[in-house]
C-alpha cells in the first residue's frame, strides 16, 4: 500500500497507533501527519516517525566505535 490509501483507511477505521516512513512516496510522512490532522477519526492517535536512513546511519555509528 501507499500513503494515500493509508490516508483513505484512516479516514474510516480508527487505529490504535501508526508508524510512518519520513521518506514515503506520494505523501511524505510528515504530510500525511498534517493531513491525519484533519480527520477527527484518529486526530489524537499516537505517531511513530521512523526513517531508514536512520537506522543505517546508526548501525554505521554504532559499528565504527565500538567494533
Amino acid at each position: 500500500s501507499n500513503s494515500k490509501q493509508g490516508l483513505i483507511y484512516t479516514q474510516t477505521e480508527k487505529v490504535d497507533l501508526i508508524l510512518l516512513d519520513i521518506m514515503m512516496p506520494e505523501l511524505d510522512g510528515f504530510e500525511f501527519a498534517e493531513a491525519l490532522q484533519e480527520n477527527n477519526c484518529n486526530k489524537n492517535t499516537p505517531i511513530v516517525f521512523i526513517s531508514a536512513q536512520f537506522i543505517s546511519f546508526f548501525i554505521f555509528v554504532i559499528f565504527f566505535y565500538f567494533f
